[in-house]
């Protein structure tokens, strides 16, 4: 046979998802980082992470991209990663705000 046929199936009733812009997402999803650093009483702090940088100041969240911003694979990947609690991050305040989550994102998919 000189071809083979590929197919993706979503289970369960889960759905596939492509993220663009990875700032987008995070401005799209602040609210909930917001709100669990605010809960937990967490202080100011400016963290640069995979060439975004995170500033929590006066209970707000904001991102942005590093001058050197590249959407390198490694930083693609491992970004989308930690969005998803599929990667344990050192820093203390990161890891309140993408906590580890026991999602069905399986290793074998492409981020």
């Amino acid at each position: 046979n000189s071809f083979e046929i590929n197919e993706r199936f979503v289970w369960n009733g889960g759905h596939v998802i492509k993220i663009t812009s990875i700032i987008n997402f995070l401005n799209k999803n602040k609210k909930l980082y917001e709100k669990r650093l605010k809960s937990l009483g967490v202080n100011d702090f400016e963290i640069s992470l995979y060439n975004i940088t995170f500033i929590y100041k006066k209970k707000k969240l904001s991102f942005c991209k590093l001058n050197n911003f590249t959407t390198s694979d490694y930083n693609r990947k491992e970004i989308t990663k930690l969005i998803f609690g599929q990667k344990i991050e050192l820093n203390t305040k990161i890891s309140l705000m993408f906590p580890r989550l026991y999602t069905q994102v399986p290793y074998i998919d492409d981020f």
